[in-house]
């Protein structure tokens, strides 16, 4: 007979099931739910349960929007929870753990996807894999202690907080499943990498994890607070409320929040992220990361070599609509950023410079500085881009992920596997399963990378059929442009109709693909 799949939480008793050849415990809570009181509040320890809670099948995500397509309407305020996969629980073993955070945007995404499952990422080896929600959104990352007082002091970054939450749920949980606590990789790609390495600059999170991956994604939608606070006038104000009445939003039902932040998010479309609050992080940039905070931590990052692609169009924008939509999309920067596009479109059709310029200003240059920045302080960096392009045609943002976590069927491309995408899977999921294992990534196609360290240059790898590794500077960024990708004033706060229509055209024109 089979034996009871029961592992016994600090909050009660939680019952999995048989998935291949790990054991999964899915939903499992690790915080209350933020909803009534709770809600743009610090999230909570769960309170025990006293019957066995039922992981065997997935929990909510947070509420969204559902163009992430996966179990979308499976949404709710009540989604701190986290899935386990583990070869073992009650053995005595204490094996490599590792925890991912949803892409999406930080507005959708979250751990109900099936194609990201222990079974297929971890392929057998000894490690245990975790996913933990977030909130996203609004509810996630809205700013509101200049207009509700103290109390919601963490509001714009409590997102992070549920990040973080887990972490600590995680340490005092990690051996019952199987786990080492001492031995813990976070991870995550785009939104996930940024919420990496914001639990990278967190000094709550420092203890709670050894290792970090952070693929397309560094610190570049942490805000300051006079940014958040335009954020949320502005979200108000696109909503036709005035800031005196934002006490509103503790009693409307969390889909209409949704709906306003769609309605938001179309006139301004940036990421949303924490907030250099001094609580969840500290209070400036310039404050994170102090020399000697990541000493003993190994950092795996990278980016992918045509992050954003945009297809091209008869109707080319004008320099107008473009500096408009850059003043949405860059904020105080923006003049910096179409200077950078005006000197490109001597050289290329508007459609390649706009894709260069997205990809060194979202994602390549932040992911480079935010490694130097690692490196300075204590880190050792093992720093990579993504060039193959496999079933795309083009490495484009998220390509890597079916190699990386091992789904290369994938339902809309219906193209059958072929011996290159067998390799190249054995290439990805092997350097990271390496490096959560032991910290080191390197296979044996991969003996010249080095990773950087204090005082040591090292090299950036390229993922390819023939992959390669070179020296290369982390200083080879625009060093005038800060690593934050937006950044507001009072000045910026704009709601002019002709203003967002010009946003709107830009939105249509300037398709990825």
């Amino acid at each position: 007979m089979d034996k009871e799949i029961i592992v016994e939480t600090t909050f009660g008793r939680v019952k999995g099931k048989k998935d291949g050849r790990y054991y999964a415990f899915l939903g499992v809570p690790f915080g209350r739910a933020p909803e009534g009181k709770l809600r743009f509040k610090a999230p909570e320890f769960p309170d025990p349960w006293e019957d066995v809670f039922d992981a065997t099948h997935y929990g909510p995500q947070s509420m969204q929007d559902g163009s992430f397509r996966v179990h979308a309407e499976n949404n709710s305020e009540d989604c701190l929870n986290i899935n386990i996969w583990t070869p073992g629980f009650d053995d005595g073993k204490k094996r490599p753990v590792v925890v991912q955070y949803s892409g999406g945007g930080s507005i959708n995404g979250g751990n109900s996807n099936p194609v990201f499952s222990g079974e297929k990422f971890c392929k057998g080896r000894d490690v245990v894999y975790m996913f933990a929600n977030f909130r996203l959104g609004m509810l996630g990352f809205l700013y509101l202690e200049h207009l509700l007082g103290p109390e919601y002091a963490t509001s714009g970054s409590n997102g992070l907080l549920d990040q973080i939450l887990a972490l600590r749920w995680i340490r005092e949980n990690a051996e019952r499943f199987g786990g080492d606590p001492d031995n813990v990789t976070i991870l995550g790609q785009s939104a996930g990498g940024m919420s990496v390495s914001n639990i990278l600059m967190a000094p709550s999170a420092r203890g709670l994890y050894r290792r970090a991956i952070t693929m397309s994604g560094a610190n570049q939608v942490v805000r300051d607070r006079e940014t958040a606070r335009v954020v949320t006038n502005r979200f108000l104000a696109v909503n036709g409320m005035k800031p005196e009445e934002a006490g509103r939003l503790l009693e409307l039902p969390a889909r209409e929040i949704v709906r306003m932040q769609q309605k938001y998010l179309w006139r301004f479309n940036h990421s949303l992220g924490p907030v250099y609050d001094g609580v969840a992080l500290p209070p400036s940039n310039a404050e994170a990361l102090p020399a000697g905070s990541m000493d003993g931590i190994d950092v795996l990052t990278g980016f992918c070599k045509e992050e954003f692609p945009c297809r091209p169009y008869d109707a080319q924008p004008t320099d107008e609509e473009v500096q408009r939509f850059m003043k949405i999309q860059f904020g105080t920067i923006w003049p910096r950023v179409f200077e950078v596009y005006q000197e490109r479109r001597k050289e290329m059709p508007y459609y390649e410079a706009w894709s260069k310029l997205m990809t060194q200003y979202i994602f390549g240059d932040k992911t480079t500085r935010f490694a130097e920045r690692l490196v300075g302080a204590g880190a050792r960096v093992w720093d990579y881009r993504w060039d193959h392009p496999g079933r795309d045609g083009r490495p484009l943002h998220g390509s890597e992920l079916r190699y990386v976590f091992g789904f290369l069927f994938d339902e809309e491309i219906k193209a059958p596997v072929t011996g290159e995408d067998v390799y190249m899977e054995k290439l990805a999921n092997g350097t990271f399963m390496n490096f959560i294992e032991t910290g080191d990534p390197r296979t044996p196609e991969t003996p010249s990378w080095k990773a950087y360290q204090s005082g040591r240059e090292g090299t950036r790898f390229y993922y390819d059929l023939y992959p390669t590794a070179e020296p290369f500077s982390l200083s080879q960024y625009d060093h005038e442009v800060p690593e934050e990708e937006l950044r507001l004033d009072e000045k910026t706060e704009d709601t002019d109709p002709e203003h967002m229509a010009a946003a709107e055209v830009l939105q249509t024109l300037l398709q990825w693909g």
